[in-house]
């Protein structure tokens, strides 16, 4: 796991180096990423809500996986966020 976390915050340092490929500055990426990561923070649950109650008219084993993979999304964001807010 901690692998696929230290290559996933690799993603957010590649997106800030490349910034000006596409026409940002670094800092105006980086305020972005921050921007995007504080809109996942505060509202992962509630989406996690809605599409639990949608889930909930699927047939069981499909709404396992989709809770399985809900779950697993919203743990590798905390810990995206909890390594980067320690770092």
């Amino acid at each position: 796991m901690d692998d696929e976390l230290g290559r996933k915050l690799q993603d957010f340092d590649l997106a800030i180096e490349s910034a000006p490929y596409y026409g940002l500055k670094k800092n105006q990426a980086k305020k972005e990423i921050d921007m995007i990561k504080s809109v996942v923070r505060n509202n992962w649950r509630e989406l996690a809500k809605k599409m639990a109650s949608a889930v909930d008219t699927l047939v069981p084993d499909t709404k396992e996986r989709i809770n399985w993979k809900i779950t697993h999304l919203r743990n590798e964001i905390t810990n995206i966020l909890h390594f980067r807010e320690k770092g």
